[in-house]
């Protein structure tokens, strides 16, 4: 067979070009590795300056008081209790109201006190740092500043609130309670009197509904959405709505209208978004009920940064009406669910919000055979726009997955998370609306 002159010049041209098909894969590799490296550098040298600014800046929680100890009850215990008549809805609203503006005595600050020296005897003022009231005492030379700081204000979660209508809503419950009420009534009502949040992008009647837009400020929900209805059927009193992103696009909660949510266990550290409001809240152990939603983590990160369990339904089980400024006819990935320092109050709180024409398809009652499970995790991301993963949480997922592996709780899979991957990932959630 006889090669003609156009296949000896294909061969010359391919010769000719793997070594610049060489030289150029090389210079790509060695920018790669650089980017890697300058990254990696740059990511410790963030850490390192912004863990000083914020560790300045860092203010304990009160811990929580004896009288305020059924707060960390779980909600169905809690319900079961008020149906009992072995507490009173009334008290349980008062110690979540109290919980939030809970004020307690900090330390002498000589800084504050010395550019105070000249105040009057006793004074009442706030600072902005400390975002609380505080005294100022002067005995001849000696100036003491004594502060009171409360929960909210440091944490500054609580976007609005209804404390006196929920206890008024509270007291109408027991007087209902001591009446006598059928067994069925409260099979249609299993939160009876339990005290609830949600966050601010859920509308509610008469309550601020800003989304954190400025344009927004001053915006109020005409009627509550579709989650808050069917949360308050089921007898929850609502107390407050709670601060997210703007527009719930972000993973911190902050915006320009209310500010930024800390989180409470280290209040120079961020919460997660779009539900930082609610589980900053929830975890400084006030209401026994979150009502959040999510799209792409928006409940389960926030409840991953700050310690609770949480749960996302499946997509389309759960009407989105008024969450978010939606009609509730939209086609999207978005679900409500809900944060709680208890895993036994998820079920039972998913069940109020599910749509009861798809509630049977959940199984939600069906019992988990957990060695059927399938568990798929990434130790790292291969994509040179992603921070690298920190020892510590690597090292508390393989704490987690070699706890699994060896009780044979279900079936691990490692995957990998390619630069392609990642950039398809992020152009879904570009591309999807807020949640």
């Amino acid at each position: 067979m006889s090669i003609t002159n156009s296949d000896k010049k294909d061969k010359i041209e391919l010769s000719s070009n793997k070594p610049r098909k060489i030289f150029c894969g090389m210079v790509s590799n060695m920018i790669k590795h650089v980017f890697l490296i300058f990254r990696t550098y740059l990511d410790l040298f963030i850490d390192l300056v912004y863990g000083y600014f914020w560790e300045r800046k860092r203010q304990p929680i009160p811990a929580l008081e004896k009288r305020h100890a059924m707060l960390a009850e779980s909600a169905v215990a809690l319900a079961a209790k008020i149906r009992n008549k072995e507490l009173k809805s009334e008290d349980l609203v008062r110690a979540c109201i109290e919980r939030i503006q809970q004020s307690f005595p900090l330390s002498y600050h000589k800084t504050i006190a010395k550019r105070h020296r000249f105040m009057a005897d006793v004074l009442p003022t706030r600072t902005k740092r400390f975002a609380s009231s505080f005294l100022v005492v002067r005995s001849g030379n000696l100036c003491q500043s004594l502060y009171f700081l409360k929960v909210n204000p440091i944490i500054n979660a609580v976007t609005d609130e209804r404390y006196e209508d929920a206890l008024k809503e509270a007291r109408e419950v027991d007087k209902l309670i001591e009446s006598g009420l059928p067994d069925d009534y409260y099979q249609k009502k299993p939160f009876l009197g339990i005290p609830f949040t949600a966050k601010e992008s859920h509308a509610v009647q008469g309550m601020l509904h800003t989304l954190g837009v400025v344009a927004r400020r001053h915006v109020r929900a005409h009627e509550d959405a579709e989650c808050v209805r069917l949360v308050k059927e089921a007898g929850a009193i609502l107390v407050a709505v709670t601060n997210v992103p703007e527009i719930n696009k972000w993973m911190e909660s902050r915006n320009f209208v209310f500010g930024q949510t800390n989180n409470p266990h280290h209040t120079g550290r961020t919460p997660g978004g779009s539900s930082g409001g609610e589980a900053a809240l929830h975890a400084c152990i006030t209401a026994p009920i979150s009502l959040c939603s999510d799209i792409g983590g928006s409940t389960r990160m926030p409840a991953f940064f700050c310690g609770l369990y949480a749960l996302n339904p499946t997509s389309g089980y759960t009407s989105l009406k008024g969450s978010a400024l939606r009609t509730g006819k939209e086609k999207s990935m978005a679900s409500i669910g809900f944060i709680s320092r208890h895993c036994s109050d998820l079920i039972p709180l998913t069940k109020l919000v599910v749509i009861a024409d798809k509630a049977k398809e959940l199984n939600l009652d069906r019992p988990v055979d957990v060695k059927k499970l399938r568990y798929f995790y990434v130790e790292t991301a291969q994509d040179l726009r992603v921070s690298p993963i920190s020892a510590d949480l690597r090292a508390a997922m393989n704490s987690s997955t070699n706890h699994k592996d060896r009780r044979g709780q279900g079936r691990l899979e490692e995957g990998c998370a390619s630069s392609e991957a990642c950039t398809r990932l992020d152009t879904t959630f570009s591309n999807e609306e807020n949640d």
